[in-house]
């Protein structure tokens, strides 16, 4: 079956301009060695979890990432300004807050599905800068055009955006 979520560039461009294929939003693009010069966004699998979990520790991960630290450093930071806040770290405030402190920028991201911004299309929106994304119950780090995570969530909706600057 043909797939026109998964063309090269040129391809994709080819079939447009003979009327084969509607111009598409959502079509992913996949990197070759052709196409990497043209800010090719690419999910990167990485879990910093010091004993590879799964667990619902996101914004720890992302904020690992961004920072440049450990899982660890970057729990206990989380964690101290949840006391500091009193409550719990993983809430979008507390994090939010804590990121504000260290020099973020927060901006709202505006959605209107069902056609959808979602994460991969802003990565490759953004292919330059440091960026940790939240969904409403997921954080991921964006770095250059990237986004790092324990999984591909390049699918799901984001809602916020705090910029490192």
């Amino acid at each position: 079956m043909f797939d026109p979520y998964y063309l090269t560039v040129s391809v994709r461009a080819q079939l447009v301009s003979t009327g084969f294929l509607r111009p598409f939003r959502h079509f992913r693009i996949i990197p070759t060695l052709h196409n990497r010069c043209q800010n090719i966004s690419m999910f990167i699998s990485e879990n910093l979890n010091p004993l590879n979990k799964r667990t619902d520790d996101c914004v720890v991960r992302a904020l690992a990432k961004v920072l440049g630290i450990d899982w660890k450093s970057a729990y206990t930071m989380l964690s101290a300004h949840g006391l500091k806040m009193a409550d719990i770290f993983s809430k979008n405030y507390v994090w939010g807050d804590l990121l504000l402190s260290l020099g973020f920028t927060r901006s709202g991201i505006l959605n209107t599905c069902p056609d959808c911004y979602t994460i991969a299309e802003f990565a490759t929106d953004h292919p330059a800068g440091t960026y940790i994304i939240g969904t409403g119950d997921h954080a991921v780090a964006v770095i250059n055009g990237n986004w790092f995570d324990s999984f591909d969530s390049g699918s799901m909706i984001p809602i916020i955006c705090y910029r490192r600057e």
